[in-house]
């Protein structure tokens, strides 16, 4: 073998070494073959192992996850890059680097909840540093729990100018505005302040009634930024607080005058006309801002419904096909047209629109309650019940659809089936004063009369102004002979309400008949008379009245209007005028009886 490998070696050498000593390259070939055959039993080499711990190993994997995923944030694939940050952090949770970025993509990714986790951990608030319970303090605001971020915010000593600001937005927030007020005056003193908080300031004060205050305040915003019509249009919303409609209005103008862009103090003024009922007005300033070719399509369909609640219809009409022309599919534009087109009387036009609007959105309450309304309104009750059965159907668990459903059977008479789906509607909706209402109508005209006061009492509990409530119950309670001191009260809280209301002053003037309060009976029916001239109950209480205070001739008089205008039951009144007649001793006109 040494021979072998010998020739082998000797073979190799280059030729540069031939002079070399053939006994030494014996001797290292004799080495070589001991090293490489038999060294290890007769020479045993021992060499130091490296042992790797686990921990070192997860750190190593760990380190391999964080490359990883440092690569997928290079590529922007955020998913893959949480990922195996996430598998990085789970093999060494003790990293400070992975924690923090980490808790940085899950906030970037809305995961606010899985931030404070890995922020916070099991450690309690006061065992984190004072940078840590700012971050969970924010983050405690993204997740919307304002009051937990502010009770954090207020322990910190040092807070900066926007920790400040943030903290004036949360007490904003909560509606805690002293609390507001003095955060934002804290950013103020630290950052010089700005018009933006200023005005932040004044608003607050406004809210709270404190109207000096931020009076003083705007003019002294005034007199330093160059933002006359934003603070003449917010001066205009104090004295709109303040309940001087006629101020507000002038420093709204004002701003207008001082911005004419100022499209914040136009809407503000169209606002108070708006509620005032002064609709030409208000018209003018949407129709500028329409005009301004800024948010067309919103100020277009405003200014459209203004020109419909100002009866401006063909202008309404025009501006409604113009917005259509540019948005066929817009079920709400078809909504508004159906209104135009009912308003107008063009019924078979406001039907093929209100059909377009609940095509569009199926849900679509008003289109349903309109569609069917027109059908009421021609009283072609048998097309409305089909309509008020589609909206039953298409909307089952709606109480307005089951309040219709009963008021086109109510009118139909059909109480019963008017019961029934009133009674469903009030189920669904117990806080539906409509519904309470109409149900009280139906048991009232079955008799029931225990539950119509219910009915109508469960309205004025609901909404204690409820004046048409008022009414029913009071003159219900007056036709029985009962409850007449309530009656009473009731009907003068109709009457505060709407003094003019010629129903109300019948209801006011039968009250007094039943008390037996005849003149001041007479009086009252005369003002329902002047108010209300076509009503045949009236004239039929007008007579009863007259003839209580012996004025038997205006009495039959009054009797015959009401038979004129079509009495309910002719026969009754008949009767009355023939016993008064017989009581007085008059002989029947001769006309009349040719004519019976």
């Amino acid at each position: 073998m040494i021979n072998t490998t010998y020739s082998a070696i000797n073979r190799c050498i280059k030729p540069g070494l031939a002079g070399v000593n053939p006994l030494l390259v014996a001797i290292a070939i004799g080495l070589v073959v001991s090293l490489l055959g038999c060294a290890s039993k007769t020479f045993p080499v021992v060499r130091p192992v490296d042992k790797i711990g686990r921990g070192q190993m997860a750190r190593l994997r760990a380190q391999d996850y964080f490359i990883k995923g440092r690569d997928y944030d290079r590529r922007g694939l955020d998913q893959m890059a949480e990922h195996f940050y996430e598998m990085a952090y789970e093999l060494d949770p003790q990293s400070q680097v992975l924690r923090k970025l980490l808790a940085s993509k899950y906030v970037a990714s809305g995961k606010y909840s899985r931030a404070l986790l890995i922020i916070k951990g099991r450690r309690e608030l006061e065992e984190l540093a004072p940078g840590e319970q700012k971050t969970i303090a924010h983050l405690y605001m993204k997740m919307g729990q304002y009051a937990r971020a502010a009770a954090i915010l207020e322990k910190q000593p040092n807070l900066s100018g926007m920790e400040w600001r943030s903290l004036g937005l949360i007490y904003e927030a909560l509606g805690n505005w002293d609390k507001a007020v003095h955060s934002y005056r804290k950013y103020a003193v630290q950052t010089g302040g700005s018009f933006e908080i200023g005005m932040k300031i004044a608003e607050l004060y406004r809210r709270r009634g404190r109207f000096a205050k931020a009076e003083s305040l705007l003019v002294a915003l005034d007199s330093v930024y160059d933002e006359h019509g934003v603070i003449l249009n917010a001066l205009g919303g104090l004295m709109l607080a303040k309940g001087d409609t006629g101020k507000a209005i002038d420093f709204y103008k004002a701003a207008v005058t001082a911005d004419s862009t100022n499209h914040e103090a136009m809407r503000n003024l169209a606002q108070v006309f708006i509620q005032n009922g002064e609709f030409d007005k208000a018209v003018k300033y949407y129709e500028e801002m329409y005009r301004g070719g800024e948010m067309v399509e919103l100020y277009g369909r405003t200014l459209a419904l203004l020109y419909y609640y100002n009866k401006q219809y063909d202008k309404a009409e025009r501006l409604i096909k113009k917005l259509l022309s540019t948005s066929p599919a817009d079920y709400e534009l078809h909504y508004y047209l159906g209104l135009i087109s009912t308003a107008q009387e063009n019924f078979d036009l406001a039907v093929l629109e209100l059909e377009k609007a609940v095509a569009g959105k199926p849900d679509f309450l008003q289109a349903w309650q309109s569609l069917c309304y027109v059908d009421i309104k021609r009283k072609h009750w048998d097309r409305a019940l089909a309509c008020a059965r589609r909206f039953v159907e298409r909307m089952d668990e709606s109480a307005a659809a089951w309040r219709l459903l009963g008021y086109v059977h109510n009118a139909q008479k059909d109480h019963e089936k008017a019961r029934g789906a009133l009674e469903r509607a009030t189920t669904l909706d117990s806080l539906d004063t409509q519904a309470w209402f109409e149900l009280g109508s139906v048991y009232e005209r079955q008799g029931d009369h225990e539950r119509a006061a219910n009915a109508f009492g469960t309205v004025l509990r609901l909404d204690p102004n409820n004046h048409e409530a008022a009414n029913y119950l009071g003159y219900m309670w007056a036709e029985r002979g009962i409850n007449l001191d309530s009656a009473k009260q009731l009907l003068e809280l109709a009457l505060e309400h709407r003094p003019e209301n010629g129903a109300y002053l019948d209801s006011y003037a039968w009250i007094f008949y039943k008390l037996g309060d005849a003149d001041n009976a007479l009086k009252y029916i005369r003002q329902a008379v002047e108010n209300l001239n076509d009503d045949p109950v009236i004239y039929d209480h007008y007579g009863d009245i007259l003839a209580e205070n012996g004025r038997v001739m205006d009495a039959i008089q009054a009797y015959h209007t009401s038979l004129e205008l079509g009495f309910d039951l002719p026969e009754l009144i008949e009767k009355k005028i023939r016993t008064l007649r017989e009581q007085a001793g008059i002989a029947a006109p001769k006309e009349a009886h040719q004519q019976r």
